[in-house]
């Protein structure tokens, strides 16, 4: 038995499909995003927004996490927490994300 790039491209299109379907029977949104017209959206370059050409890096998740937060902000009506001090470890955490993003991106 023998896998190669063509074979896991045609399995993860048919997990996809399936995945959609399941989806659908359930009423639950399906959201692809192994779609070229989602990568061209999100603003992807796979020269620079991909480790090794299938998963991103540093650049390339911040697309794809700001490409989701706008689906879901658009989908959905979320309550902002960013105010709210039950949540204020959340708060935390992203400043020192940005701090982080902040150094490795002008480390490169």
């Amino acid at each position: 038995m023998v896998r190669n790039r063509i074979q896991a491209v045609l399995t993860a299109g048919v997990l996809a499909a399936c995945m959609q379907r399941i989806a659908g029977e359930y009423g639950i949104p399906f959201l692809n995003l192994n779609h070229v017209s989602d990568y061209e959206t999100m603003g992807l370059d796979f020269s620079k927004d991909f480790y090794d050409g299938k998963h991103t890096n540093l650049t390339g998740s911040k697309k794809v996490t700001e490409y989701l937060a706008d689906y879901l902000d658009a989908q959905y009506d979320l309550p902002d927490r960013r105010e709210d001090p039950a949540f204020q470890s959340w708060s935390d955490d992203y400043q020192t994300y940005l701090s982080d993003f902040a150094a490795l991106t002008a480390a490169s």
